[in-house]
């Protein structure tokens, strides 16, 4: 496997990003510090949190190196444990710590041709301080997509199983600071066919956005192309295939979301007219379940939101998007004010509708969940909730869309990373912002 640049190598024993534990620093913080937003035919992604956030965090990651200026069209793949796996547009991965301004470039394995897609974070500063990538292939290499050739050998794969067994994957360490080929082992039956796989659609939605990964309990969980969620076992390589919660995958405007709560995994769409569901998965006794935890009417929240949030005139609000005017940000933090602004509800925790009044359709995507409490975030487009699952008690946390961000048809959000920092780690000259220090 292809070696790491000397710059990369300087950057990569585990103190550059991470140090063993010490008492003196906490390791991982249970506050939502914000979420990072990656936005369709936008260069770059944005931290969508408290105007005073950016006084702990860098919200705009400008530590990160620039290569004079190379470094164009990036944006977030993963988040885990308060590290940020980034694709830099420049042929490098970035794994990067906001809250402690390190980084580290990684090359891409060799056998990823094009993009980054289906490159995992698995890291718990709990457990360890060394991290891992994993990139999960979406089918076999010359039938990811359309012309494939016919040959004997071509129709031989479409008839095989997938994920097959032995499934060779490229994993990086940064305990080693290699790539290296590690073999999975199945668990159970495949999904399918090769063929099979093929039917369904390559990516999530219409905007082709990665799909979603979550690293809970030592086993990173990938929702994957052929509706099936994959459980990755890291600590004694294996794998098993869990059949996705059921829905229209045909409707492209769906945007699931496969995320992480109370330290359980949970799978959520928002279905058209404006139904929530999400479920959780049950792993009791070794079974692997779903179970429709959640199912609510969003038409109310529409119709309130309506009030609150206009395309061209967001109101004030808790959050808002860090930006590359960040000094206007700053001066008009002192004046916003800090009232949540919560919903109106019956004693149910239901919003009251007047009998009569015109009901307000919004479409509404999960954005993600919080990781320690039943909060769910939505968006329409830009106006962003908390959404509290156990009442339908609702905060208007702000617009999210940047300032930066230019005016079009095709304006929307692609991935969101509900962002928890981790304080964990020493400072070093090779991969530090010395200005932040």
């Amino acid at each position: 496997m292809a070696m790491l640049t000397r710059a990369a190598r300087l950057l990569l024993p585990a103190s550059s990003l991470l140090a063993a534990a010490r008492p003196r620093w906490r390791m991982y913080t249970s506050k939502v510090h914000g979420i990072f937003i990656n936005y369709v035919d936008h260069e770059r992604p944005h931290l969508f949190a408290r105007p005073t956030s950016s006084r702990t965090v860098d919200a705009m990651l400008d530590f990160l190196p620039d290569d004079d200026r190379l470094r164009f069209w990036w944006s977030v793949l993963d988040h885990s444990g308060g590290l940020l796996l980034c694709d830099m547009g420049t042929g490098e991965l970035c794994v990067c710590n906001p809250a402690t301004r390190r980084w580290t470039l990684i090359p891409r394995p060799q056998r990823q041709r094009e993009g980054a897609r289906g490159v995992y974070l698995t890291f718990d500063p709990a457990v360890s301080p060394h991290y891992e990538l994993i990139v999960v292939t979406a089918a076999p290499p010359g039938l990811e997509k359309p012309p494939f050739v016919d040959d004997d050998t071509s129709r031989r794969l479409l008839e095989s199983e997938w994920p097959p067994t032995p499934w060779r994957l490229d994993v990086f360490s940064s305990r080693t600071g290699q790539w290296e080929e590690r073999a999975f082992f199945r668990q159970g039956e495949p999904a399918g066919t090769v063929r099979g796989l093929l039917l369904h659609q390559a990516d999530p939605t219409c905007w082709g956005c990665q799909r979603y990964g979550v690293f809970c309990r030592g086993a990173l969980y990938v929702h994957c192309r052929g509706s099936f969620v994959l459980r990755l076992s890291l600590s004694n390589g294996t794998y098993q295939v869990i059949s996705a919660p059921t829905y229209n995958e045909s409707t492209r405007y769906i945007k699931p979301y496969l995320g992480r709560s109370q330290n359980m995994v949970y799978f959520g769409i928002v279905e058209v007219p404006e139904r929530l569901r999400i479920w959780i998965l049950d792993e009791s006794s070794g079974r692997m379940e779903w179970i429709l935890k959640y199912h609510d009417d969003l038409v109310p929240l529409a119709q309130h939101l309506m009030k609150y949030d206009r395309y061209d005139r967001p109101m004030d609000a808790p959050w808002m998007v860090h930006d590359v005017f960040d000094a206007e940000v700053d001066a008009s933090a002192k004046t916003l004010t800090k009232k949540r602004f919560e919903w109106d509800s019956d004693d149910d925790g239901f919003f009251a509708i007047k009998r009569g009044a015109k009901v307000f359709h919004k479409h509404f995507d999960i954005l993600g969940f919080h990781p320690y409490k039943e909060v769910v975030y939505l968006t329409d487009v830009f106006g962003m909730v908390a959404y509290h699952l156990n009442n339908s008690k609702v905060q208007y946390l702000g617009n999210s869309r940047p300032r930066s961000y230019y005016h079009a048809h095709t304006n929307n959000i692609d991935e969101s990373f509900v962002y928890t920092p981790c304080l964990l780690g020493e400072l070093n000259e090779e991969n530090t912002d010395e200005s932040s220090s």
